[in-house]
C-alpha cells in the first residue's frame, strides 16, 4: 500500500503503483517542498534573517533543484527510491495576505518554469541524477485553479470564459456543484477556478501534461484538488499523462474517495489517515480501538477499485504533524508498520 510520512520539509510515501501502476508498488516516496528542502540560491532567500517569522514562512526560502541534487545520496541512503516534487510552473510573485506562491500551487504562466526553483537545465539534471540512482520522480500538478486574483495576467488562460462564472466560493464542501464550479482558497483570497468544460482549457491542460511528462521524463504525477473537477475530465488527462497517477481527495468519506479511483490509478488514502489519528494519537478524546482499523479495511475492499494502489500517510504538507498528536514512540512505530 502507498504510504506517506512527512517530516518538516518532506514526506514519506510507500506507494503501490506508478511507472506503470504495478511497478510503483515497490517504491517508497519522499516528498519535498522544493523551496524548503535544500536551499542553494540565496539570491531569492527572503526568510534567511528570521526564518521562523510569519512573513518569512510565506515567502521563498531558496530551495532549488540543485539543492535537491546535493541531497540525492542522503535520500537514497534513507531507503527512498522515489521523490515527489512541487508543481513546476511559474507562480504569482506579488505579495498577498498569505504570502507568495513558494509552494507551487498558484500558477500564473503554465509554460514558464518557476524561476526560484532553478532553470530548465537544473530540473533536467535533477531528474537525470535521480534516475542514475533508480530514484523515480513524481510531479505534483494543478489543473483546477490558478493563483490568487491579484492580476489578470494568467497565461494562457487570459480570457473570462476560461474561468467558471460568476465567481463563487466553496462554503459547503459536501455540495458537489460548489466543489467543482466554485473557487478554493478563501473569500479574501480566492483561487480562480478554471472552466474545465471549456474546450480550450481542456485541450491545453491535457496537452500540457502529456508534453511535460514526455519532455522531462517524469515517472508519475500527484494530482492536486482532484475532487474539484468533474470526474470525466480526468479520463483523458490521466491517460495522456501515460504514467502512474494518484489524486488528492481530502475527506474521510470512504465511498466518496473510493469513487475517484476509477479516474486515476490511485488516490491518497485520507479515510485511513483519519482513522489512524483516531487509533494511534494521545490527544484525541474519542480515541478508537484496533477494531476501527479492521472496519476501515473492510470498507476499503468495498469502495476502492484497488486499495493497494492508494497512497497511505501519517501526515503531509496539508495536515498537522502526527508528532503533534503523540510523542509515544510505540504508537508512532505501530502506525508506520501498519502503513507499510
Amino acid at each position: 500500500m502507498l504510504t506517506i510520512k512527512i517530516s518538516l520539509l518532506c514526506l514519506f510515501i510507500t506507494i503501490i503503483s506508478c511507472k506503470n501502476a504495478s511497478e510503483w508498488r515497490s517504491r517508497s516516496i519522499y516528498q519535498i517542498l522544493t523551496d524548503r528542502f535544500s536551499p542553494s540560491n540565496y539570491t531569492y532567500n527572503r526568510c534567511i534573517e528570521n526564518p521562523l517569522s510569519e512573513n518569512a514562512s510565506r515567502n521563498y526560502c531558496a530551495g532549488t533543484y540543485q539543492g535537491a541534487i546535493d541531497q540525492l545520496d542522503y535520500i537514497e541512503q534513507m531507503g527512498f527510491n522515489a521523490i515527489w516534487i512541487s508543481p513546476i510552473p511559474s507562480n504569482i510573485d506579488s505579495e498577498t495576505m498569505y504570502g507568495v506562491g513558494f509552494h507551487g500551487y498558484w500558477m500564473n504562466h503554465l509554460y514558464q518554469l518557476n524561476k526560484y526553483f532553478g532553470s530548465e537545465n537544473d530540473l533536467i539534471e535533477f531528474i537525470n541524477e535521480a534516475h542514475k540512482r533508480d530514484i523515480w520522480i513524481m510531479l505534483d500538478v494543478v489543473a483546477n485553479h490558478v493563483g490568487p486574483n491579484v492580476s489578470t495576467n494568467y497565461f494562457p488562460f487570459n480570457k473570462p470564459e476560461y474561468f467558471h462564472q460568476p465567481l463563487c466560493f466553496i462554503q459547503d464542501y459536501d455540495n458537489q456543484t460548489q466543489d467543482e464550479f466554485c473557487s478554493v482558497g478563501s473569500v479574501q483570497l480566492p483561487l480562480p477556478d478554471l472552466n474545465t468544460e471549456n474546450n480550450f482549457v481542456i485541450t491545453t491542460l491535457v496537452s500540457w501534461i502529456k508534453e511535460t511528462v514526455e519532455k522531462y521524463n517524469f515517472d508519475g504525477i500527484r494530482i492536486d484538488t482532484f475532487r474539484h473537477i468533474r470526474q470525466s475530465f480526468w479520463v483523458n488527462y490521466t491517460y495522456e499523462a501515460g504514467v502512474y497517477s494518484v489524486g488528492e481527495v481530502a475527506t474521510s468519506n470512504t465511498s466518496y474517495v473510493g469513487s475517484y479511483q476509477y479516474f486515476a490509478d490511485g488516490v491518497l488514502h485520507y479515510p485511513l489517515y483519519f482513522v489512524l489519528k483516531l487509533v494511534f494519537t494521545d490527544d484525541n478524546p474519542t480515541r478508537q480501538s484496533m477494531f476501527t482499523l479492521e472496519e476501515q479495511v473492510q470498507q476499503n475492499e468495498i469502495y476502492f477499485k484497488d486499495p493497494t494502489l492508494c497512497g497511505t500517510f501519517l501526515d503531509n504538507h496539508d495536515q498537522d504533524r502526527f508528532l503533534n498528536h503523540t510523542q509515544n514512540p510505540i504508537r508512532i512505530q505501530n502506525a508506520l508498520v501498519y502503513l507499510m
